[in-house]
């Protein structure tokens, strides 16, 4: 079997290619042009969100929604043990954990405080 490399891109771990820093660098440019303009939206909208706060909603929110999913989702096994009815706390649906951790989320967004996403 052959292994095609796009360009930019260079071989790793077996089975695995790497991502050079100027193609994630490029990626990340493009995802936040993507996203600047709904970010906007989000601000407009939603008044008690501070200016800027757009992009760190939505970056947040992509984190809870990739954390919520595989909790929503399990495995089958570990679905057969939540049928137990003292795990009942731990069975979730997205449609009912996600609109109430999005509120959770804006509001502690829009409290007095640092909103700073980055680490550096």
């Amino acid at each position: 079997m052959h292994r095609h490399h796009r360009a930019g891109h260079k071989s790793g771990r077996a089975g695995h290619v790497q991502l050079s820093e100027e193609r994630a660098r490029q990626h990340k440019h493009w995802l936040l042009a993507q996203l600047e303009p709904i970010a906007e939206a989000l601000e407009r909208g939603l008044p008690a969100l501070p200016a800027g706060g757009g992009v760190t909603l939505l970056t947040y929110t992509q984190a809870l929604v990739a954390g919520l999913y595989p909790m929503t989702d399990p495995a089958a096994p570990v679905q057969a043990a939540l049928h137990d009815p003292a795990l009942a706390p731990l069975c979730l649906t997205l449609e009912a954990a996600l609109p109430g951790a999005l509120r959770a989320l804006y509001s502690g967004l829009t409290q007095p405080g640092d909103m700073t996403v980055n680490a550096t």
